[in-house]
């Protein structure tokens, strides 16, 4: 996939970061997770591209998208509550993230804020995003095969009726 690289500021969501190396950042998530971290990409000027449910496919996805375009590894995310903030760890990682959360909390404290004020902070740069979870039962083996095949190949009919066609990254 083609993936525009745009320099990324100096921001938030990585200047904290010991490892950041100043290369343009990755945000990853699942097609199923909130679009928030979509939002939160294009706010800082960073790269984001979304991946089939499930770990194999962000940490996969993600690996690719840096080796390809040299980008820097910041964050995949998963919906049913799971991150990945190392590119040397390419699954859920709950210990590195409780230990990134206490030290941007940490961060946060000495600018006298907290995660709910910059939560509160970051509503007003992109706003609110709510999920709604649910299920749809299909029992035609043919409906659910085509279903598939156009969502692993990126086919489909998008909400403002414009269509797409493969997978895309985007900054």
């Amino acid at each position: 996939a083609t993936v525009a690289v745009v320099p990324s500021p100096p921001s938030p969501l990585a200047a904290n970061s010991a490892r950041w190396t100043h290369r343009p950042c990755l945000l990853v998530n699942s097609a199923v997770s909130s679009k928030m971290l979509e939002a939160l990409a294009r706010h800082y000027g960073c790269v984001y591209s979304d991946a089939l449910t499930g770990f194999k496919w962000l940490a996969n996805r993600a690996a690719s998208l840096c080796e390809e375009n040299g980008l820097e590894h910041l964050l995949a995310y998963e919906e049913a509550i799971g991150y990945q903030l190392s590119p040397l760890i390419r699954d859920k990682d709950g210990v590195s993230a409780a230990a990134v959360f206490c030290e941007l909390a940490t961060h946060w404290a000495s600018q006298g804020t907290t995660a709910r004020g910059r939560l509160q902070t970051i509503y007003g740069q992109v706003g609110f995003f709510a999920t709604h979870n649910g299920y749809y039962l299909c029992h035609d083996p043919a409906v659910m095969k085509s279903l598939f095949d156009d969502f692993r190949n990126g086919r489909g009919e998008k909400t403002d009726g414009t269509t797409t066609s493969g997978p895309q990254a985007r900054s």
